[in-house]
C-alpha cells in the first residue's frame, strides 16, 4: 500500500487558495492514501466560533468535498483532510475520509487543547475501511492520549492517520511511542507557516512523518511544502506480538474491560 502525507503552508480564511495548493501538490502523485493537515482549508486560529462559520457551513463543506472528490476519483486515491465543520450552531474540528466512491466518513476531534475551546467535542472513535485495510483517525492533540490510540488499535486499526497543526517539539516523539505501543503505522500530516494565536505569533514546524509499527520513522519532512510517499505492508500491523509479553491477547482483553468501565 502506498501511503503519504501532504504538508503545506495553509492560507488563513481562504478555502479556494488552499484547494489550489492541494491540487498542485497532488498533481503528479500516485498513492493509495494521502493525509492532509488539520484545519487545512480555514486555518487554525479564530477569535470566536462565529468567525469560523463562513469556512465551515454547508456551502464551504460542499466546495471542499466536491474538489477533493474530483481529485480522489481522478487519481484513484483516498484522502483524509482536516476541516472545520458547522452543524446547526455547533462547530467541530473534523477530519473527512474521501475515496473514489465519495465521502465515506468523518471523525470529530474529542480532545481539545485550551486554544480550541470554540469547538465542540466529538463523541466517538471510528474505524474506516480502505479496501481490506482498517484505518483510524486521531487529530493532533488526540494522539497525546494513550487511551484514544489504544481504542482505535483494539477496534482493528492498522494505520492511524493524524491531521495536525503543531509547533512544539514533543509531538513527533509522542507518535513514535504510540506507534510502538500499539503496533500500528501512523501518518502525521502537519503544516508550515505562521498565525497569530491571541497576542502571540505561532509557527508551525512541519516535520510530518510516517512511522512504522515498531516506532521507526520511515520518512520525514523538513519545514517545506511537500508530498512524501512510501510503500508499506499493512498486514504487518496485525501482528501484536511484544518481546516482553507472551500473551498480548490476554493483556488487550484486560484493557478492553478497563476501557468499558472507565470511559
Amino acid at each position: 500500500m502506498r501511503i503519504g502525507f501532504c504538508q503545506f503552508n495553509v492560507a488563513h480564511s481562504n478555502i479556494e487558495a488552499n484547494l489550489k495548493k492541494i491540487t498542485a501538490l497532488l498533481k503528479n502523485i500516485e498513492a493509495d492514501l494521502i493525509v492532509l493537515p488539520e484545519l487545512c482549508f480555514s486555518g487554525y486560529s479564530f477569535p470566536s466560533k462565529e468567525a469560523v462559520f463562513p469556512f465551515a457551513d454547508n456551502s464551504a463543506q460542499k466546495e471542499i468535498l466536491n474538489k477533493l472528490g474530483i481529485i480522489s476519483k481522478t487519481k484513484g486515491i483516498y484522502l483524509i483532510a482536516g476541516i472545520a465543520e458547522k452543524e446547526e450552531n455547533r462547530l467541530y474540528n473534523s477530519a473527512i475520509v474521501i475515496g473514489p466512491e465519495g465521502c465515506i466518513g468523518k471523525h470529530r476531534k474529542i480532545n481539545l487543547p485550551k486554544g480550541e475551546k470554540i469547538f465542540d467535542r466529538g463523541k466517538s472513535l471510528e474505524i474506516f475501511k480502505i479496501g481490506n485495510v482498517k484505518i483510524g483517525i486521531a487529530i493532533c492533540f488526540e494522539s497525546w492520549f494513550p487511551e484514544s490510540m489504544r481504542i482505535l488499535m483494539l477496534r482493528g486499526a492498522q494505520i492511524i492517520c493524524c491531521p495536525m497543526n503543531f509547533g512544539g517539539p514533543w509531538t513527533p516523539n509522542v507518535m513514535k511511542a504510540r506507534s510502538l505501543e500499539n503496533k500500528v503505522f501512523t501518518i502525521m500530516a502537519n503544516r508550515i507557516g505562521k498565525e497569530w494565536i491571541g497576542s502571540e505569533e505561532a509557527e508551525f514546524r512541519g516535520e510530518s512523518q510516517i512511522i512504522d509499527h515498531g516506532g521507526n520513522v520511515l520518512v520525514k519532512a523538513a519545514k517545506e511544502e511537500c508530498v512524501k510517499i512510501i510503500d508499506i505492508n499493512p498486514e504487518e500491523a496485525k501482528k501484536k506480538d511484544n518481546i516482553v509479553c507472551e500473551d498480548m491477547k490476554y493483556e488487550m482483553g484486560l484493557y478492553k474491560e478497563y476501557v468499558k468501565y472507565t470511559l
